[in-house]
C-alpha cells in the first residue's frame, strides 16, 4: 500500500511539473508575440518581416539561404532582413560562427 501510495504520489508531481512547464511555455510564446506585433508596428507595409516571423513559427531553425528560397528574395535580402529581425530581438542567432549562422525565434 505504501509502495503505490508513493508512484501515486510521484505520478502526480510529475503532471503537475508538466502543467507548469506547459503554463510557462505558453507565457514565453504569449510575451514573444506581443513583441512581435508591437515590432510590427514600426516596420514599413511592404517589409517581409511578418513572413520571415511566420517561417521562424514553421522551423526550429532557419538560414539566410533557407529564408531566401522559401521568401523567394537574395540571399542579400535575406540577411539584411534577418539582421533587422535579431536587432529588434525577434530572432536570435544559435551557432556563433562566421558561416552556415542558424537563427531561431527568440523567445
Amino acid at each position: 500500500a505504501l509502495f503505490a501510495r508513493v508512484r501515486s504520489l510521484a505520478r502526480l508531481k510529475a503532471m503537475t511539473d508538466g502543467a507548469n512547464a506547459v503554463l510557462e511555455l505558453d507565457d514565453r510564446l504569449r510575451r514573444y508575440w506581443t513583441h512581435v506585433e508591437n515590432s510590427a508596428l514600426y516596420i514599413r507595409k511592404s517589409s517581409r518581416m511578418a513572413e520571415l516571423v511566420e517561417l521562424v513559427a514553421q522551423r526550429p531553425a532557419i538560414t539566410v539561404r533557407g529564408a531566401s528560397e522559401a521568401l523567394n528574395i537574395s540571399r542579400q535580402a535575406a540577411h539584411s532582413l534577418i539582421q533587422s529581425a535579431e536587432s529588434t530581438l525577434l530572432l536570435r542567432e544559435t551557432t556563433r560562427g562566421k558561416s552556415f549562422r542558424r537563427y531561431v525565434a527568440a523567445f
